[in-house]
């Protein structure tokens, strides 16, 4: 059983947590929201359990992306979060 729990916490969290920091993990994930990516034109939700200063989803996340916007120049709206309620 305990090997089984072991387990689901490392395919879900990325590691074996303890009982308290899944629990942080999900509250912080309820707070949150619903977050789209920041990207212009781009409405794709970001993971409920991404890390909360993740603002791009995958697609845009990557370098290559990240190297685009900045020899494109960052617009001010790309730099703060987008919140979906």
């Amino acid at each position: 059983m305990s090997l089984r729990r072991s387990g689901a916490r490392v395919e879900l969290f990325g590691r074996d947590l303890e009982d308290a920091a899944v629990y942080y993990r999900l509250r912080k994930g309820r707070e949150r929201g619903v977050r789209v990516c920041t990207e212009a034109h781009c409405g794709r939700p970001i993971p409920p359990l991404a890390n909360g200063r993740q603002r791009y989803c995958d697609a845009h996340g990557s370098g290559a992306a990240r190297v685009r916007r900045h020899r494109h120049g960052a617009t001010v709206l790309n730099r703060f979060v987008r919140v979906v309620e």
